[in-house]
Order: C-alpha cells, then structure tokens, then sequence
C-alpha cells in the first residue's frame, strides 16, 4: 500500500553581489529557497496553495562587530524587523506542536542556537535553521519544533506595512475549519521583506 505524505516542491537562488534582483549587495552571498508544500493528507493541514513558504539561509551575519554583545545584536535585529514594516518581535521559540496561523503571515529569524523545524504537517520537510537565517511562513502552512540546541532563540514578527496589515496572528491546531480556510486563503501576502525592506515579490515569484 502506497502511503501518502505531502509533496514539496523547492528551487533555490543564491543571491550574489552581482545578482542581487533587488536585494542589498550588503547581504550577499545567501541562499533564497522556495518551498511549495501540498496538503497534508493524514493531518489535513491544507497548507497554503497560492504562496511558497521562503527560507533565507545565512542572510545576516550574526557575528559582524565582535564587540557587540547578543542583548546589543538581538536589539538591532529588533529594530531591523521594526523599521522593514513588521511587528516589534517577539523572542522565543517554536511550539513543540504543529500548528499555523490562518490570520497571518510569520517572520522567524534566528538570533541564537539552532533547531530542526519540520514544515508542513507530519510528512513535511525538515529544515535545521541556525543564526542569521530567516523563515517567512505564510498563513495556513503548519510547523513544528523537533528539537533545539544552543539556546535557540528566534525572533517572530508579522507584517504590519501599507499594503499588508495583518499584526495579530491565531494559532491553529487543527485541520481548518470552513471559515479558517477562507481567513488562509484571503490573507494578503507582505509587501516588503523583514530583513532588507526590499519588494518581497521577488521571492514569492521565484
């Protein structure tokens, strides 16, 4: 017997200085991955099908001024996320429970430590997510914390910028209900990324 898990489709773009499409030279090298997950069939998590979910790895340096403290360093991350047009952040980690939000778009950036988050329900994808990388999660695809070493701290943020005003996020732990699906799928998608201010549409077209 054939077992059903949710499909997930990736492509992957490293951002140079000299092919920046859009973002600050400043930033690069990083890698911009885009994941498309299908509905998850056993947990009925629907996941979302008009937007990918998109994964910035090594975007910020962490370490930049070595005499900058991890208070100073978290605080200018905060201020960074504040000033691109999202929410002042929370600090913290991920549930140890699938769960999504059906009201919001999710910022989590990596300040501290490291942990494998799993996307998209049970049979979704597993990504280790370490300093200076940064998940953009759009509304209804499940994740869930595995495990975290380090400290690991995260700093989650949701947009909050003309265009795209969806500050408060729900928590769902469940396959979604009528009314939550609709919430999902007319939820306005950000504007402008978290981290570089830049157009986030070049992401969500990749």
């Amino acid at each position: 017997m054939a077992i059903a898990t949710a499909k997930a489709v990736a492509s992957t773009l490293m951002v140079t200085s000299s092919s920046s499409l859009g973002f600050p030279s400043t930033a690069a090298p990083f890698e911009v991955i885009t994941t498309r997950l299908s509905p998850d069939p056993d947990s009925g998590f629907t996941n979302n099908a008009q937007w990918p979910l998109i994964v910035y790895k090594h975007a910020l340096r962490m370490d930049e001024d070595e005499d900058e403290g991890q208070d100073q360093g978290c605080d200018r991350m905060v201020s960074l996320m504040v000033s691109n047009g999202w929410t002042r952040p929370w600090a913290w980690g991920v549930f140890s429970y699938h769960h999504y939000h059906s009201t919001a778009w999710e910022a989590l950036l990596c300040v501290q430590g490291s942990a494998d988050i799993q996307l998209g329900g049970p049979q979704g994808p597993t990504f280790d997510v370490q300093p200076g990388d940064c998940l953009l999660i759009p509304p209804g695809v499940a994740h869930k914390q595995l495990s975290e070493q380090g400290g690991f701290t995260l700093l989650g943020a949701y947009p909050d910028h003309n265009g795209c005003r969806t500050p408060s996020a729900d928590t769902c732990r469940r396959a979604p209900t009528a009314k939550q699906q609709a919430s999902i799928e007319r939820c306005p998608a950000p504007l402008r990324c978290p981290l570089f201010g830049t157009d986030l549409a070049v992401a969500l077209e990749l």
